[in-house]
């Protein structure tokens, strides 16, 4: 109710029904490369992307943090994130730039889904997920 599609582009509103704001994919992935772009609106504090459907391997989105900050667009326009996640180690583009290169990630189960959990509203498009 609260995730919407339009064309290429799938919206979450911000408004939680129940609590309940992740989506994730019915498919499981072990070793595996992902591409998504991701727009953060006016009131979206941090979007995570949880890796295997882990918290341990998170991708946590968070305007304000000052290292992540220098390699988004204008702030709250279109970003890409492209990274692999091979064993436990995670590897994350942003722009083109590296934020994270061979990090080991304690914890992690060797399959799981892809889930994204907004705190606020955001767009995602281009999500594709492939298996290494």
């Amino acid at each position: 109710g609260n995730w919407k599609s339009n064309d290429w582009v799938f919206s979450y509103d911000g408004k939680s029904d129940a609590g309940i704001s992740s989506i994730e994919t019915t498919e499981s992935f072990g070793d595996f490369g992902f591409l998504f772009d991701l727009r953060l609106k006016e009131n979206t504090s941090t979007a995570q992307i949880h890796l295997r459907g882990s918290k341990t391997a998170t991708i946590s989105v968070n305007p304000n943090a000052p290292q992540l900050k220098k390699l988004l667009s204008g702030g709250r326009d279109w970003t890409r994130f492209e990274g692999t996640l091979k064993g436990n180690t995670l590897n994350l583009k942003v722009n083109d730039g590296i934020l994270i290169k061979d990090q080991k990630l304690n914890d992690v189960p060797t399959t799981g889904p892809l889930s994204i959990a907004p705190h606020g509203p955001v767009d995602f498009s281009n999500v594709y997920v492939r298996k290494l």
